[in-house]
């Protein structure tokens, strides 16, 4: 009941700045900061709670309603609402991967990270810190799972088979999002950016820890990071060459 009431308070107050907006009757210097602030809030909930159970059936949207709130403020010009709508659309895609093969987000995070403009640079780190997240988030729940599946292996198979089945629905999704953006994040790496490279690194990392996609795919792209003035970049590179 308090999530609820927390939940619908937050977004109650977002839906009313979305309306504002398109009314033209938005004061930006007193509200973007607190409009900000409840965005980013929304997200960590959507990350710890997800609301398509019955439990919050109270609740007068879907999770489709909350993507579309989400892409919305995205395409404001103020920097802190873009922001923190985009670091809260990655903790709410940590929940609803599914939304991440789907045509806006694709547009949205290949075009963030083709934008070159060094006003940019943060927007681009943040895209790739949600796709590290998100893989990351995987990797943790797949192996929820598979401890789950041991464990009722031995007591009620059906209810095993399930987990097993949950688990490889799991993987087939993380792999296809890792397809989808493999090569624009390992186009990425190429930017005098040192902390773009980073977050590159991050994301290869987890992908090919997971084994999601062939790896010899990345082959050129590790060979150019062991040369990386960050050693880091080096030593991560040369440990997934091995």
């Amino acid at each position: 009941a308090l999530v609820n009431e927390v939940f619908q308070r937050y977004h109650s107050y977002v839906l009313q700045c979305r309306d504002k907006l398109k009314k033209k009757t938005f004061e930006p210097s007193k509200s973007n900061a607190q409009l900000a602030r409840a965005i980013f809030i929304i997200g960590v909930l959507c990350k710890h709670f997800d609301f398509e159970r019955s439990e919050f059936a109270d609740l007068a949207f879907s999770s489709d309603d909350l993507f579309q709130l989400f892409l919305y403020f995205l395409h404001r010009s103020d920097a802190l609402v873009k922001l923190k709508s985009l670091v809260a659309l990655g903790f709410f895609l940590q929940r609803y991967g599914h939304f991440l093969v789907d045509e806006p987000i694709r547009e949205l995070y290949h075009a963030s990270l083709l934008d070159r403009r060094a006003a940019a640079a943060q927007l681009r780190c943040q895209v790739l810190i949600n796709l590290e997240e998100y893989f990351r988030d995987c990797i943790r729940r797949m192996a929820e799972y598979d401890v789950d599946y041991l464990r009722t292996t031995s007591s009620t198979s059906n209810e095993g088979e399930n987990l097993k089945e949950t688990s490889d629905v799991h993987a087939e999704m993380a792999s296809s999002i890792a397809q989808c953006y493999l090569r624009i994040v390992l186009e990425t790496y190429l930017t005098e950016d040192e902390v773009l490279r980073q977050c590159v690194r991050k994301v290869v990392s987890c992908i090919l820890e997971q084994g999601l996609v062939h790896p010899v795919q990345f082959i050129p792209y590790l060979i150019a990071m062991t040369t990386d003035h960050d050693l880091n970049i080096q030593q991560t590179a040369e440990q997934n060459l091995q």
